[in-house]
């Protein structure tokens, strides 16, 4: 088996993460305010919730790209790209619920939560499984024995 055998069920695996992930987030904005919603003590804080939210949503999204075989800037870029747009309509859809207002200062601490977890898919190549280009690297300099 090739080391990049498993490949596409570690993709599937890591999609449905992202999935999962996502739908936390939606399931956690769609509650309407004073329903259960614990609110934050102090001003801000819910702006590192947005990008403690979204930091890991483009980290899985990033990874999992890794896994269909995009490189890490490709993988990185879309990752970020990804959760910047998911977060952008999630806003969009707090509009709709009762007791919630949309927000770009929101949507910004989603973008750079969604940065900082592109930013661990580029910058830190174990983060993610290797391209298949690294594969054929080190398949052409196998090692001294």
């Amino acid at each position: 088996m090739s080391p990049g055998g498993s490949r596409p069920a570690r993709a599937w695996l890591l999609w449905g993460l992202t999935a999962l992930w996502a739908a936390a987030i939606f399931a956690a904005s769609s509650l309407p305010r004073g329903n259960g919603v614990i609110p934050l003590p102090g001003p801000g804080l819910d702006k590192l919730a947005h990008l403690f939210a979204y930091l890991p949503l483009a980290a899985l999204a990033g990874a999992a790209l890794r896994a269909g075989g995009r490189g890490r800037g490709a993988a990185a870029a879309l990752a970020l790209a990804l959760a910047a747009a998911y977060g952008s309509l999630d806003e969009w859809h707090q509009g709709w619920v009762p007791g919630r207002v949309p927000s770009w200062q929101d949507w910004v601490a989603d973008a750079l939560g969604a940065g900082l977890g592109a930013c661990g898919v580029f910058c830190w190549p174990t983060a993610s499984p290797p391209a298949e280009d690294d594969f054929r690297e080190q398949a052409a300099d196998p090692p001294d024995q």
